[in-house]
């Protein structure tokens, strides 16, 4: 019996890793997507409340986790600095980067 339970897990143990890992990878996505939108051009909130927000949705404890077990490297262009700045917890940084990007818009 141990013998069948330790062939399970072991066939398990890959396939969850592999679901988790995927799904680690859709909160970031779903993060850089929102911070993309709240540092929007159109979006009327002063920068320091864009800022506080980001801030406070990186600290949500899905997104804190996700933030603690990721690491991407490879994302296309400016997302791969924002996953940076986010993952380093640089806000205003950040902040101050979309402000310059969209200056003008």
């Amino acid at each position: 019996m141990q013998q069948v339970m330790q062939q399970v897990q072991d066939t398990l143990l890959p396939m969850v890793q592999t679901v988790n890992a995927y799904l680690s990878d859709y909160i970031l996505v779903g993060l850089l997507i929102a911070v993309g939108n709240e540092f929007a051009p159109g979006n009327p909130k002063p920068m320091g409340e864009r800022s506080a927000y980001v801030k406070a949705l990186c600290a949500q404890p899905e997104m804190a986790r996700a933030m603690a077990s990721l690491r991407p490297k490879g994302l296309a262009g400016n997302k791969q600095l924002v996953a940076d700045l986010l993952l380093g917890r640089h806000y205003t940084l950040l902040a101050l980067l979309y402000r310059i990007k969209n200056r003008g818009k």
